[in-house]
């Protein structure tokens, strides 16, 4: 059976890498795999003599296959070697969720003051989905644990919309519970159907409503700058001049901001990146990515605004960092970053709560999302009128990377009922509206400029206003 365990996880993992690279959208199939994939694993509990085993090899090809990419990273170090290796090992450590949910389902059995059944009278199967629910959100409370696919992100043109009530895991938790439908008793599989067509006839009934703009009007680029390129001495001077000519390049109306992603050139001091405001034409406030080196000892990946009469207006600090990339959880061996990145120092997360200030140049404050933070709900506390995504996602070249990570962007959006600008060096960069929409895009390895007005958000959405409501009060 668990060469079965490993097809179904297999097949599990194939939904999150089913995108229509024409549409940047998932294909309508995509959910339909991942769900097949978890229905034969819950088959195969039924009849598992070592169920920790067969759920673990399940996550060991559902993982595997889902984030095969992550390794792509390493293409571009001193140590591509490692690349296979990489999505191996986070393949194995991550599938240690499956074994685990099953084992604290079976051992806390009044974890849902549920009277224990037989598995095929269903409800163990609801305990089980609750417990790896659980462990899915908790995933989110460290970087380390890169929570990256739980079972709503796929969940397509169907019930997407719905997070906008009970956020990303409460769909999770749902499709789970979809997935599992077989095996529930008859009342559970009525009361799924009921809440499914519900939830399919609000997903239509809410996306069919127009994207409203407001009068703030800016600039995205996408200098697809080559990775390799980026960081080389040689090149500085081309580079410079591609953001240059792309900033510069005439408008339908007069600009608001100019938005530049991530790490956009290789300046690190403070006087260096107020320099950066004299590419832009006029006065045209420039948002910039970029490492910044803080009194000489503490680095930062950061997002600034700044304009040419006062160079850097205001800061956001990257909070989320990604493990062994841009810090090492593991203090004896720090001595690696050097190898891996050009940093010569781990990077310093910022502060827990951050908004980005744009009140000195005019434009309304603005949620950050500096790359990999897009992945975490936390990162949205409270409720302002747009957010800013700006991510380097060359390092993963044409893979279903920059797909997956455009989409959690689209997710944040849809959830908080907030739009978007994003800048990417290479692509995905995009203009999303507050229903997760894509407004206009430029695919991968396209040079060029986005301009649009900011769509308009109708106020904070129901998961919004609670968990700012809790983190007034936290």
């Amino acid at each position: 059976m668990y060469w079965q365990s490993l097809i179904a996880g297999f097949i599990a993992g194939c939904g999150f890498n089913a995108f229509d690279m024409q549409q940047v959208c998932l294909h309508w199939y995509a959910p339909l795999l991942t769900l097949f994939g978890f229905s034969i694993l819950g088959y195969l509990l039924h009849y598992a003599q070592k169920p920790l085993i067969l759920v673990y090899c399940f996550g060991l090809t559902y993982h595997a296959t889902s984030l095969f990419w992550v390794g792509s990273a390493f293409d571009y170090t001193s140590v591509p070697f490692v690349k296979p290796f990489v999505s191996c090992i986070l393949a194995v450590c991550l599938a240690m969720q499956f074994p685990l949910s099953i084992w604290l389902a079976t051992r806390y059995q009044n974890l849902l003051r549920l009277k224990v059944l037989p598995w095929r009278e269903g409800l163990f199967t609801l305990k089980w989905i609750s417990v790896f629910a659980v462990l899915d959100f908790l995933r989110t409370l460290s970087p380390l644990f890169f929570p990256w696919n739980p079972m709503g992100f796929i969940a397509g043109d169907f019930c997407l919309s719905s997070i906008r009530w009970w956020g990303i895991f409460g769909l999770s938790w749902f499709m789970l519970l979809v997935s599992q439908m077989f095996y529930l008793t008859n009342r559970w599989r009525v009361i799924l159907v009921i809440v499914l067509g519900f939830l399919c006839v609000d997903h239509y009934l809410y996306q069919k409503k127009p994207t409203k703009f407001t009068s703030l009007y800016g600039r995205i680029v996408q200098p697809c700058i080559k990775q390799d390129f980026k960081w080389q001495r040689e090149k500085i001077a081309e580079n410079v001049e591609t953001f240059r000519a792309l900033s510069h390049k005439p408008a339908g109306k007069k600009l608001d901001f100019i938005l530049w992603p991530e790490s956009a050139l290789p300046v690190y001091f403070t006087e260096d990146i107020n320099e950066l405001a004299f590419l832009t034409p006029g006065t045209v406030p420039l948002i910039v990515g970029h490492v910044h080196i803080i009194n000489q000892d503490r680095v930062c990946t950061s997002l600034s605004c700044l304009d040419k009469k006062a160079g850097i207006r205001s800061t956001y600090q990257k909070r989320f960092l990604v493990p062994f990339g841009e810090y090492i959880p593991i203090p004896f061996i720090d001595k690696i970053i050097p190898l891996i990145t050009e940093q010569k120092m781990g990077i310093t997360p910022g502060h827990k709560k951050q908004i980005l200030d744009l009140s000195a140049v005019g434009l309304p404050n603005a949620h950050a999302l500096i790359c990999y933070e897009s992945v975490f709900p936390q990162t949205i506390f409270n409720y302002e009128q747009w957010i800013i995504g700006v991510s380097n996602d060359a390092w993963f070249g044409l893979s279903a990377g920059p797909y997956q990570h455009l989409r959690w962007n689209q997710i944040r959006c849809l959830e908080n009922n907030m739009p978007m600008m994003r800048s990417t060096n290479h692509g995905i960069s995009a203009v999303i509206d507050g229903r997760g929409r894509l407004v206009k895009w430029l695919g991968l390895n396209q040079c060029g400029i986005i301009d649009c007005h900011v769509p308009a958000s109708s106020g904070p959405s129901l998961y919004n206003y609670v968990m700012s409501s809790r983190s007034m009060q936290g």
